[in-house]
C-alpha cells in the first residue's frame, strides 16, 4: 500500500507512475463530495466517480490493475479541507488485492 500526498486544494490533477503502470488523476469538488477521473496509460478507466470512504474508487476488478482507497476518519466522505490530516489517498497493488481477496498470484 502505497500513500499518496494530496494537497488540500477543492482541484487538483497530478500523475504519478504506480506498478509499471502510469495513471493521470484528477480530484475534485463536486456538489459538497470529491469526485475522481483515471486514466491508466492514457486510457480513461473512470470519469467523475463519486468518492466515498473505504471503498475502492475503480468499482470493478475486470479493469483493476491495482485500485486507490480513500481512507477517512470515521468514514466520512473525503474532503479536501482534510487531506493530509485526518484523510489520505492510498494505492494498492494488485498483488497486494489479489492476496486480499484470497486469489493466488501464482499458477
Amino acid at each position: 500500500m502505497i500513500t499518496i500526498q494530496l494537497s488540500a486544494i477543492p482541484n487538483q490533477s497530478f500523475s504519478i507512475r504506480l506498478d509499471d503502470h502510469f495513471y493521470d488523476i484528477t480530484i475534485k469538488s463536486t456538489n459538497g463530495c470529491m469526485s475522481v477521473t483515471i486514466a491508466r496509460d492514457n486510457i480513461v478507466i473512470l470519469s467523475n466517480q463519486r468518492a466515498v470512504a473505504g471503498f475502492p474508487i475503480i468499482p470493478y476488478h475486470y479493469l483493476e490493475s491495482g485500485n486507490f482507497i480513500f481512507l477517512t476518519q470515521n468514514d466520512d466522505l473525503p474532503d479536501y479541507t482534510q487531506f493530509g490530516i485526518t484523510q489520505s489517498f492510498v494505492f494498492i497493488s494488485q498483488s497486494e488485492l489479489d492476496t486480499f481477496r484470497g486469489k493466488s498470484t501464482t499458477t
